[in-house]
């Protein structure tokens, strides 16, 4: 379903969302803007194993209420978050997670969430072209992003490939999602391990792929 999506629908989506959250759910970022420069610049300087350099656009945001997360809008654009940034505080790591979110961009999963979380809105939006009913869906499903273990997995893939052909050890995503679980407070809600669970199964696989990399 995501698939045959019009691009002008992700585009859509992921602008009325933005402007939903903005100024409510997200705040501007406190990272300094010569830090949000240079990690975008890391970022976009990344070679994809398809080809070319992400295309995404990296927003930076705070929320108390979300706390150390980051989630991908159905164009692709990533949304991260401070916490996150200074929870990790290592640029590879921190570029590890975005390699992941990019996995994430690349297979539509966001679009693909919001497709199955509301059932009208697959049916309306192919027959009669209104996105209203995604629209209402979106600003909660986008945020929470509980992704199956099967998109996790596909996002986790291509995010080891990514920092693989770089140059950069699939290991740096684990050592990413072990601070975000040392970090990451059982009594709050949010944060980017409840929208992605790091289950030990993920930790192994990555550093498998890590293992492979490194005999190469």
């Amino acid at each position: 379903g995501a698939q045959h999506l019009p691009p002008a629908v992700g585009r859509t989506l992921s602008v009325q969302t933005l402007k939903l959250l903005d100024g409510k759910l997200l705040m501007p970022s406190k990272v300094a803007i010569e830090r949000q420069q240079a990690l975008r610049a890391k970022f976009h300087a990344l070679r994809r194993p398809e080809d070319g350099t992400p295309n995404s656009e990296l927003l930076f945001r705070s929320s108390p209420q979300l706390g150390a997360n980051a989630f991908t809008m159905p164009d692709g654009t990533i949304v991260v978050l401070d916490d996150l940034i200074t929870s990790i505080a290592d640029d590879q790591q921190i570029l590890a997670v975005f390699a992941h979110e990019l996995g994430h961009a690349r297979g539509r999963h966001s679009l693909q969430l919001l497709l199955h979380s509301s059932a009208v809105g697959a049916f309306w939006t192919f027959y009669v072209g209104d996105i209203s009913a995604l629209l209402a869906a979106a600003p909660t499903v986008l945020v929470q992003a509980r992704y199956s273990q099967d998109l996790e997995r596909q996002a986790d893939d291509y995010g080891a490939a990514l920092l693989a052909h770089n140059g950069m050890s699939p290991a740096l995503l684990a050592d990413a999602l072990k601070k975000l679980a040392a970090s990451h407070d059982e009594a709050s809600t949010g944060g980017y391990l409840s929208s992605h669970p790091a289950t030990d199964e993920r930790m192994h696989h990555l550093l498998l792929l890590a293992a492979s990399f490194k005999a190469r």
